[in-house]
Protein backbone atom coordinates (compact mmCIF):
# COMPACT_ATOMS: atom_id res chain seq x y z
CA UNK A 1 0.00 0.00 0.00
CA UNK A 2 1.36 3.39 -0.97
CA UNK A 3 0.31 6.77 0.27
CA UNK A 4 0.94 9.75 -2.01
CA UNK A 5 1.30 13.24 -0.62
CA UNK A 6 2.00 15.95 -3.16
CA UNK A 7 4.80 14.62 -5.34
CA UNK A 8 6.54 12.55 -2.66
CA UNK A 9 5.36 8.95 -2.10
CA UNK A 10 5.32 7.67 1.47
CA UNK A 11 6.04 3.96 1.30
CA UNK A 12 6.00 1.80 4.40
CA UNK A 13 8.92 -0.63 4.18
CA UNK A 14 8.60 -4.25 5.22
CA UNK A 15 11.97 -3.93 7.01
CA UNK A 16 10.27 -2.10 9.88
CA UNK A 17 7.35 -4.56 9.97
CA UNK A 18 4.81 -1.81 9.36
CA UNK A 19 1.32 -2.73 8.22
CA UNK A 20 -1.73 -0.73 7.31
CA UNK A 21 -4.61 -1.63 9.58
CA UNK A 22 -7.43 0.49 8.13
CA UNK A 23 -8.39 3.41 5.96
CA UNK A 24 -9.24 6.76 7.51
CA UNK A 25 -12.28 8.68 6.31
CA UNK A 26 -13.37 12.29 6.30
CA UNK A 27 -16.82 13.80 6.71
CA UNK A 28 -17.78 12.88 3.13
CA UNK A 29 -16.86 9.19 3.62
CA UNK A 30 -13.88 9.66 1.32
CA UNK A 31 -10.48 8.15 2.13
CA UNK A 32 -8.33 10.68 3.93
CA UNK A 33 -5.43 8.48 5.02
CA UNK A 34 -4.34 5.21 6.58
CA UNK A 35 -3.62 3.90 10.07
CA UNK A 36 -0.34 2.05 10.46
CA UNK A 37 0.86 -0.37 13.09
CA UNK A 38 4.62 -0.82 13.64
CA UNK A 39 5.12 -3.32 16.41
CA UNK A 40 3.25 -1.86 19.39
CA UNK A 41 3.28 1.66 17.99
CA UNK A 42 0.32 3.00 16.02
CA UNK A 43 0.41 6.01 13.75
CA UNK A 44 -1.57 7.70 11.04
CA UNK A 45 -0.66 9.14 7.63
CA UNK A 46 -2.90 11.70 5.94
CA UNK A 47 -1.78 11.79 2.28
CA UNK A 48 -3.57 13.16 -0.76
CA UNK A 49 -3.88 9.71 -2.34
CA UNK A 50 -3.71 6.09 -1.17
CA UNK A 51 -2.89 3.35 -3.73
CA UNK A 52 -4.06 -0.12 -2.73
CA UNK A 53 -1.60 -2.73 -4.07
CA UNK A 54 -2.42 -5.35 -1.45
CA UNK A 55 -3.27 -8.02 -4.03
CA UNK A 56 -5.89 -10.75 -3.76
CA UNK A 57 -6.22 -10.13 -0.02
CA UNK A 58 -7.41 -6.54 -0.52
CA UNK A 59 -9.97 -5.39 2.04
CA UNK A 60 -11.22 -2.51 -0.12
CA UNK A 61 -14.42 -4.27 -1.34
CA UNK A 62 -15.50 -4.95 2.25
CA UNK A 63 -14.61 -1.40 3.28
CA UNK A 64 -16.76 0.01 0.46
CA UNK A 65 -19.76 -2.03 1.62
CA UNK A 66 -19.24 -1.02 5.25
CA UNK A 67 -19.20 2.67 4.30
CA UNK A 68 -22.29 2.67 2.12
CA UNK A 69 -20.81 2.48 -1.38
CA UNK A 70 -22.30 -0.93 -2.14
CA UNK A 71 -20.92 -4.19 -3.47
CA UNK A 72 -18.20 -4.34 -6.10
CA UNK A 73 -19.17 -6.54 -9.03
CA UNK A 74 -16.75 -9.46 -9.21
CA UNK A 75 -16.22 -10.84 -12.72
CA UNK A 76 -14.61 -14.25 -12.29
CA UNK A 77 -13.74 -17.61 -13.78
CA UNK A 78 -13.18 -20.78 -11.78
CA UNK A 79 -9.86 -21.82 -13.33
CA UNK A 80 -8.76 -24.36 -10.68
CA UNK A 81 -5.06 -23.67 -11.31
CA UNK A 82 -2.16 -24.79 -9.16
CA UNK A 83 1.56 -24.54 -9.70
CA UNK A 84 4.76 -25.78 -8.12
CA UNK A 85 8.17 -24.12 -8.55
CA UNK A 86 11.78 -24.99 -7.76
CA UNK A 87 15.36 -24.15 -8.75
CA UNK A 88 17.72 -26.47 -10.62
CA UNK A 89 21.41 -26.31 -11.42
CA UNK A 90 21.95 -27.12 -15.11
CA UNK A 91 24.58 -29.64 -16.20
CA UNK A 92 27.96 -28.16 -17.23
CA UNK A 93 27.28 -28.47 -20.96
CA UNK A 94 24.10 -26.35 -20.55
CA UNK A 95 25.43 -23.86 -17.99
CA UNK A 96 25.54 -21.01 -20.52
CA UNK A 97 22.27 -21.93 -22.20
CA UNK A 98 19.85 -18.96 -22.38
CA UNK A 99 17.02 -21.17 -23.62
CA UNK A 100 13.59 -20.48 -22.11
CA UNK A 101 10.32 -22.26 -22.76
CA UNK A 102 6.69 -21.58 -21.91
CA UNK A 103 4.61 -24.63 -22.78
CA UNK A 104 0.87 -24.06 -22.57
CA UNK A 105 -1.71 -26.79 -22.00
CA UNK A 106 -3.81 -27.40 -25.09
CA UNK A 107 -6.87 -29.55 -24.31
CA UNK A 108 -7.18 -32.39 -23.57
CA UNK A 109 -3.77 -31.92 -21.93
CA UNK A 110 -4.08 -30.09 -18.60
CA UNK A 111 -0.38 -29.71 -17.76
CA UNK A 112 1.79 -26.70 -18.61
CA UNK A 113 5.28 -25.57 -17.70
CA UNK A 114 7.73 -22.68 -17.70
CA UNK A 115 11.49 -23.21 -17.66
CA UNK A 116 13.80 -20.18 -17.70
CA UNK A 117 17.32 -19.14 -16.69
CA UNK A 118 17.49 -17.49 -13.27
CA UNK A 119 20.06 -15.65 -11.14
CA UNK A 120 23.23 -17.46 -10.18
CA UNK A 121 23.31 -19.63 -13.28
CA UNK A 122 20.28 -21.63 -12.13
CA UNK A 123 17.07 -22.67 -13.85
CA UNK A 124 13.64 -21.81 -12.48
CA UNK A 125 11.13 -24.53 -13.29
CA UNK A 126 7.38 -24.12 -12.75
CA UNK A 127 4.77 -26.81 -13.40
CA UNK A 128 1.11 -25.81 -13.81
CA UNK A 129 -1.85 -28.13 -13.40
CA UNK A 130 -5.65 -27.91 -13.43
CA UNK A 131 -8.49 -29.58 -11.63
CA UNK A 132 -6.43 -30.86 -8.70
CA UNK A 133 -3.54 -32.16 -10.84
CA UNK A 134 -0.68 -30.47 -8.96
CA UNK A 135 3.02 -31.25 -9.36
CA UNK A 136 4.61 -32.78 -6.22
CA UNK A 137 6.88 -30.74 -3.93
CA UNK A 138 9.68 -33.32 -3.90
CA UNK A 139 12.32 -33.36 -6.63
CA UNK A 140 11.86 -36.87 -8.00
CA UNK A 141 8.09 -36.58 -8.23
CA UNK A 142 8.37 -33.08 -9.71
CA UNK A 143 10.59 -34.27 -12.57
CA UNK A 144 8.46 -37.37 -13.09
CA UNK A 145 5.31 -35.21 -13.29
CA UNK A 146 6.85 -33.26 -16.18
CA UNK A 147 6.61 -36.41 -18.32
CA UNK A 148 2.92 -35.60 -18.70
CA UNK A 149 3.63 -32.36 -20.61
CA UNK A 150 2.69 -32.15 -24.28
CA UNK A 151 6.34 -32.49 -25.35
CA UNK A 152 9.28 -34.19 -23.59
CA UNK A 153 11.83 -31.36 -24.00
CA UNK A 154 11.39 -29.89 -20.49
CA UNK A 155 11.46 -33.30 -18.85
CA UNK A 156 14.64 -34.14 -20.75
CA UNK A 157 16.37 -30.99 -19.54
CA UNK A 158 15.25 -31.35 -15.91
CA UNK A 159 16.40 -34.99 -15.89
CA UNK A 160 19.95 -33.75 -16.50
CA UNK A 161 19.78 -30.98 -13.87
CA UNK A 162 20.28 -31.01 -10.10
CA UNK A 163 17.51 -29.70 -7.80
CA UNK A 164 18.98 -27.11 -5.42
CA UNK A 165 15.98 -25.64 -3.57
CA UNK A 166 12.81 -26.55 -1.78
CA UNK A 167 9.69 -26.70 -3.92
CA UNK A 168 6.72 -24.44 -3.23
CA UNK A 169 3.14 -24.86 -4.39
CA UNK A 170 0.36 -22.33 -4.83
CA UNK A 171 -3.30 -22.64 -5.71
CA UNK A 172 -5.23 -20.10 -7.80
CA UNK A 173 -8.85 -21.27 -7.70
CA UNK A 174 -10.27 -18.30 -9.59
CA UNK A 175 -9.27 -15.51 -11.91
CA UNK A 176 -11.16 -12.30 -11.21
CA UNK A 177 -11.64 -8.67 -12.17
CA UNK A 178 -13.10 -6.38 -9.51
CA UNK A 179 -15.25 -3.98 -11.51
CA UNK A 180 -14.81 -0.77 -9.57
CA UNK A 181 -15.36 0.99 -12.90
CA UNK A 182 -19.02 -0.08 -12.84
CA UNK A 183 -19.85 1.35 -9.41
CA UNK A 184 -22.37 4.17 -9.21
CA UNK A 185 -20.39 5.80 -6.37
CA UNK A 186 -16.72 5.53 -5.50
CA UNK A 187 -14.78 7.39 -2.78
CA UNK A 188 -12.19 10.02 -3.43
CA UNK A 189 -8.63 9.42 -2.22
CA UNK A 190 -8.00 5.74 -3.00
CA UNK A 191 -7.00 3.87 -6.17
CA UNK A 192 -6.73 0.04 -6.41
CA UNK A 193 -4.00 -1.37 -8.61
CA UNK A 194 -2.44 -4.69 -9.62
CA UNK A 195 -4.02 -7.85 -8.23
CA UNK A 196 -6.21 -5.71 -6.01
CA UNK A 197 -8.16 -5.15 -9.26
CA UNK A 198 -7.17 -7.80 -11.82
CA UNK A 199 -5.91 -11.22 -10.80
CA UNK A 200 -5.94 -13.47 -13.84
CA UNK A 201 -4.42 -16.85 -14.66
CA UNK A 202 -0.66 -16.62 -13.88
CA UNK A 203 -0.01 -19.08 -16.71
CA UNK A 204 -0.15 -16.24 -19.25
CA UNK A 205 2.44 -13.97 -17.63
CA UNK A 206 0.24 -10.86 -17.63
CA UNK A 207 0.51 -9.63 -14.03
CA UNK A 208 3.40 -7.20 -14.48
CA UNK A 209 2.03 -5.91 -17.80
CA UNK A 210 -1.38 -5.25 -16.25
CA UNK A 211 0.14 -3.50 -13.23
CA UNK A 212 2.42 -1.38 -15.41
CA UNK A 213 -0.49 -0.44 -17.66
CA UNK A 214 -2.58 0.55 -14.65
CA UNK A 215 0.33 2.64 -13.35
CA UNK A 216 0.46 4.44 -16.69
CA UNK A 217 -3.28 5.02 -16.49
CA UNK A 218 -2.83 6.52 -13.02
CA UNK A 219 -0.03 8.77 -14.24
CA UNK A 220 -2.20 9.90 -17.14
CA UNK A 221 -5.15 10.63 -14.87
CA UNK A 222 -3.05 12.64 -12.42
CA UNK A 223 -2.01 15.13 -15.08
CA UNK A 224 -5.38 16.81 -14.45
CA UNK A 225 -4.98 16.69 -10.67
CA UNK A 226 -6.63 14.53 -8.03
CA UNK A 227 -10.17 15.83 -8.48
CA UNK A 228 -12.31 13.14 -10.18
CA UNK A 229 -9.19 11.00 -10.57
CA UNK A 230 -10.88 7.63 -10.06
CA UNK A 231 -13.21 7.75 -13.11
CA UNK A 232 -10.31 8.88 -15.31
CA UNK A 233 -8.11 6.08 -13.98
CA UNK A 234 -10.74 3.34 -14.34
CA UNK A 235 -11.61 4.46 -17.86
CA UNK A 236 -7.97 4.65 -18.96
CA UNK A 237 -7.11 1.17 -17.63
CA UNK A 238 -10.27 -0.63 -18.76
CA UNK A 239 -9.14 -1.51 -22.29
CA UNK A 240 -5.98 -3.32 -21.19
CA UNK A 241 -7.82 -5.08 -18.37
CA UNK A 242 -10.38 -6.27 -20.93
CA UNK A 243 -7.70 -7.71 -23.20
CA UNK A 244 -6.14 -9.61 -20.29
CA UNK A 245 -9.52 -10.95 -19.24
CA UNK A 246 -10.38 -12.03 -22.79
CA UNK A 247 -7.11 -13.95 -23.21
CA UNK A 248 -7.82 -15.86 -20.00
CA UNK A 249 -11.50 -16.38 -20.84
CA UNK A 250 -10.85 -17.73 -24.34
CA UNK A 251 -8.02 -20.07 -23.38
CA UNK A 252 -9.31 -21.31 -20.01
CA UNK A 253 -12.85 -22.06 -21.14
CA UNK A 254 -11.40 -24.65 -23.53
CA UNK A 255 -10.76 -26.81 -20.44
CA UNK A 256 -13.84 -28.66 -19.14
CA UNK A 257 -12.74 -28.06 -15.54
CA UNK A 258 -13.16 -24.26 -15.91
CA UNK A 259 -16.31 -22.91 -14.27
CA UNK A 260 -17.85 -19.77 -15.72
CA UNK A 261 -20.23 -18.30 -18.26
CA UNK A 262 -19.39 -19.23 -21.84
CA UNK A 263 -19.86 -16.42 -24.38
CA UNK A 264 -22.09 -17.24 -27.35
CA UNK A 265 -19.19 -17.06 -29.79
CA UNK A 266 -16.69 -19.09 -27.76
CA UNK A 267 -16.56 -22.00 -30.22
CA UNK A 268 -15.58 -19.66 -33.03
CA UNK A 269 -12.87 -18.16 -30.82
CA UNK A 270 -11.49 -21.65 -30.23
CA UNK A 271 -11.54 -22.47 -33.94
CA UNK A 272 -9.60 -19.35 -34.84
CA UNK A 273 -7.26 -19.86 -31.90
CA UNK A 274 -6.51 -23.35 -33.20
CA UNK A 275 -5.80 -21.90 -36.63
CA UNK A 276 -3.38 -19.32 -35.20
CA UNK A 277 -1.58 -22.04 -33.21
CA UNK A 278 -1.30 -24.15 -36.34
CA UNK A 279 0.17 -21.22 -38.26
CA UNK A 280 2.60 -20.43 -35.44
CA UNK A 281 4.19 -23.88 -35.78
CA UNK A 282 5.76 -22.89 -39.08
CA UNK A 283 5.36 -19.09 -39.28
CA UNK A 284 7.82 -17.23 -37.05
CA UNK A 285 6.01 -13.89 -37.43
CA UNK A 286 2.65 -15.29 -36.33
CA UNK A 287 4.42 -17.11 -33.50
CA UNK A 288 6.01 -13.86 -32.29
CA UNK A 289 2.76 -11.89 -32.54
CA UNK A 290 0.71 -14.52 -30.71
CA UNK A 291 3.24 -14.61 -27.85
CA UNK A 292 3.23 -10.81 -27.61
CA UNK A 293 -0.59 -10.68 -27.57
CA UNK A 294 -0.74 -13.30 -24.80
CA UNK A 295 1.68 -11.27 -22.67
CA UNK A 296 -0.07 -7.96 -23.47
CA UNK A 297 2.95 -6.59 -25.31
CA UNK A 298 0.90 -5.95 -28.44
CA UNK A 299 -2.84 -5.39 -29.03
CA UNK A 300 -4.93 -8.30 -30.33
CA UNK A 301 -5.56 -6.33 -33.52
CA UNK A 302 -2.06 -7.24 -34.80
CA UNK A 303 -3.47 -10.68 -35.58
CA UNK A 304 -6.31 -9.27 -37.66
CA UNK A 305 -4.18 -8.34 -40.68
CA UNK A 306 -5.79 -9.55 -43.91
CA UNK A 307 -2.90 -11.84 -44.83
CA UNK A 308 -2.94 -13.49 -41.38
CA UNK A 309 -6.73 -13.83 -41.47
CA UNK A 310 -6.52 -15.50 -44.89
CA UNK A 311 -3.79 -17.91 -43.81
CA UNK A 312 -5.58 -18.70 -40.54
CA UNK A 313 -8.80 -19.42 -42.40
CA UNK A 314 -6.93 -21.71 -44.81
CA UNK A 315 -5.28 -23.52 -41.91
CA UNK A 316 -8.64 -24.66 -40.57
CA UNK A 317 -9.76 -28.11 -41.58
CA UNK A 318 -12.79 -28.24 -43.94
CA UNK A 319 -14.93 -29.37 -41.00
CA UNK A 320 -13.91 -26.38 -38.89
CA UNK A 321 -14.25 -23.98 -41.83
CA UNK A 322 -17.87 -25.03 -42.25
CA UNK A 323 -20.05 -21.99 -41.65
CA UNK A 324 -17.13 -19.55 -41.59
CA UNK A 325 -17.31 -16.44 -43.73
CA UNK A 326 -14.20 -14.27 -43.85
CA UNK A 327 -15.39 -10.81 -42.83
CA UNK A 328 -14.40 -7.58 -44.46
CA UNK A 329 -12.62 -5.56 -41.81
CA UNK A 330 -13.08 -1.86 -41.54
CA UNK A 331 -10.29 -0.19 -39.59
CA UNK A 332 -10.98 3.13 -37.93
CA UNK A 333 -7.53 4.54 -37.07
CA UNK A 334 -7.81 7.40 -34.64
CA UNK A 335 -4.62 9.46 -34.50
CA UNK A 336 -3.23 10.54 -31.15
CA UNK A 337 -3.18 14.25 -31.89
CA UNK A 338 -6.91 14.49 -32.57
CA UNK A 339 -8.26 12.33 -29.78
CA UNK A 340 -11.18 13.58 -27.75
CA UNK A 341 -10.80 13.81 -23.99
CA UNK A 342 -12.12 10.28 -23.47
CA UNK A 343 -9.33 8.79 -25.57
CA UNK A 344 -6.62 11.20 -24.48
CA UNK A 345 -6.92 9.80 -20.97
CA UNK A 346 -5.98 6.40 -22.36
CA UNK A 347 -2.23 6.18 -22.81
CA UNK A 348 -0.82 3.25 -24.77
CA UNK A 349 -1.18 0.80 -21.92
CA UNK A 350 1.70 -1.50 -22.68
CA UNK A 351 4.57 -2.31 -20.39
CA UNK A 352 8.17 -3.23 -21.20
CA UNK A 353 8.65 -6.94 -21.77
CA UNK A 354 9.72 -8.55 -18.53
CA UNK A 355 9.37 -12.10 -19.81
CA UNK A 356 11.40 -13.88 -22.44
CA UNK A 357 9.75 -17.02 -23.72
CA UNK A 358 9.36 -19.23 -26.74
CA UNK A 359 6.57 -21.61 -27.57
CA UNK A 360 8.15 -24.86 -28.81
CA UNK A 361 6.52 -26.22 -31.94
CA UNK A 362 5.70 -29.89 -32.17
CA UNK A 363 6.92 -29.96 -35.77
CA UNK A 364 10.22 -28.13 -35.24
CA UNK A 365 13.44 -28.99 -33.48
CA UNK A 366 13.68 -27.02 -30.28
CA UNK A 367 16.41 -24.54 -31.06
CA UNK A 368 16.97 -22.01 -28.29
CA UNK A 369 15.95 -18.46 -29.08
CA UNK A 370 18.00 -15.60 -27.66
CA UNK A 371 16.37 -13.93 -24.71
CA UNK A 372 14.70 -10.71 -25.73
CA UNK A 373 15.28 -7.63 -23.62
CA UNK A 374 13.11 -4.59 -24.17
CA UNK A 375 14.08 -1.38 -22.45
CA UNK A 376 11.56 1.11 -21.19
CA UNK A 377 11.53 4.21 -23.35
CA UNK A 378 9.53 7.32 -24.04
CA UNK A 379 6.61 6.67 -26.32
CA UNK A 380 6.86 8.65 -29.54
CA UNK A 381 3.90 10.14 -31.34
CA UNK A 382 4.14 7.35 -33.92
CA UNK A 383 3.88 4.63 -31.27
CA UNK A 384 1.08 6.48 -29.49
CA UNK A 385 -0.85 6.72 -32.74
CA UNK A 386 -0.39 3.02 -33.44
CA UNK A 387 -1.65 2.09 -29.98
CA UNK A 388 -4.70 4.31 -30.18
CA UNK A 389 -6.14 2.35 -33.11
CA UNK A 390 -9.57 0.86 -32.78
CA UNK A 391 -10.56 -1.99 -35.08
CA UNK A 392 -14.24 -2.18 -35.92
CA UNK A 393 -15.87 -5.17 -37.58
CA UNK A 394 -17.84 -4.91 -40.79
CA UNK A 395 -21.25 -3.41 -40.27
CA UNK A 396 -20.50 -2.12 -36.76
CA UNK A 397 -20.41 1.52 -35.79
CA UNK A 398 -17.61 2.97 -33.69
CA UNK A 399 -18.58 3.66 -30.11
CA UNK A 400 -19.22 7.26 -29.21
CA UNK A 401 -17.27 9.39 -26.79
CA UNK A 402 -18.27 8.82 -23.21
CA UNK A 403 -18.40 12.51 -22.41
CA UNK A 404 -18.41 13.69 -18.82
CA UNK A 405 -20.39 10.87 -17.24
CA UNK A 406 -18.68 9.73 -14.06
CA UNK A 407 -18.85 6.04 -14.87
CA UNK A 408 -20.03 4.10 -17.85
CA UNK A 409 -21.47 0.67 -17.28
CA UNK A 410 -20.04 -1.79 -19.76
CA UNK A 411 -21.86 -4.59 -21.46
CA UNK A 412 -20.42 -8.04 -21.99
CA UNK A 413 -23.33 -8.96 -24.23
CA UNK A 414 -22.58 -9.97 -27.79
CA UNK A 415 -25.19 -10.36 -30.51
CA UNK A 416 -22.70 -11.94 -32.85
CA UNK A 417 -23.40 -15.50 -31.78
CA UNK A 418 -21.44 -17.86 -33.95
CA UNK A 419 -21.41 -15.67 -37.05
CA UNK A 420 -17.88 -14.38 -37.58
CA UNK A 421 -18.98 -12.20 -40.47
CA UNK A 422 -20.83 -9.99 -37.99
CA UNK A 423 -18.37 -10.10 -35.14
CA UNK A 424 -15.13 -9.43 -36.97
CA UNK A 425 -11.99 -11.46 -37.08
CA UNK A 426 -10.51 -9.39 -34.26
CA UNK A 427 -12.79 -11.10 -31.76
CA UNK A 428 -12.55 -14.54 -33.33
CA UNK A 429 -8.77 -14.72 -33.37
CA UNK A 430 -8.05 -12.97 -30.11
CA UNK A 431 -11.16 -13.59 -28.05
CA UNK A 432 -11.65 -9.86 -27.50
CA UNK A 433 -15.15 -8.39 -27.59
CA UNK A 434 -15.91 -6.24 -30.60
CA UNK A 435 -16.01 -2.52 -29.92
CA UNK A 436 -18.89 -1.71 -27.62
CA UNK A 437 -19.73 1.61 -25.97
CA UNK A 438 -18.91 0.13 -22.57
CA UNK A 439 -15.61 -1.58 -23.19
CA UNK A 440 -13.74 0.45 -25.82
CA UNK A 441 -14.23 4.16 -25.92
CA UNK A 442 -13.28 6.03 -29.02
CA UNK A 443 -14.21 9.26 -30.67
CA UNK A 444 -16.51 9.77 -33.63
CA UNK A 445 -14.41 9.14 -36.78
CA UNK A 446 -16.01 12.14 -38.39
CA UNK A 447 -14.27 14.37 -35.84
CA UNK A 448 -10.81 12.87 -36.14
CA UNK A 449 -8.15 12.52 -38.78
CA UNK A 450 -7.50 9.14 -40.34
Amino acid sequence: MTAHSGLSPLVQHAAVAARITQFCIDGNSDVSGVKIQTGDIGSEIAPDLVVDCSGRATTLPRWLVDHGYGDVERQELGIGMSYTSGLFRPPPDLADDTWACLMLAIPPNTRAAYLTPDDGGLWLATMYGRGGDMAPREAEGFVEWSKGLSHPIIHEKLSQAEPVSDFRSYKIPKGFWLRYDLMERYPRGIIPMGEAVTSFNPMYGQGISLSAGQARALRSGMTDGLDRLSPRYFEASEALNQVGWSVMETRDLEHPSTVGERPADIENRWKMGAAIRKLAETDSEVHRLSVNVTHLLEPPSVLSREDIVERAHSALSPALRCGFIKPAIRCACETWASQTHAMRTKLPLISPALMSACFPSLNENYQAQPQRKVKCHSWTREVQSRWSRCYVSAGASPARTVGNSRFKKSSNTSNAGNNPSREGIRRLICGVPAVQPGNMRTSDPASTSR
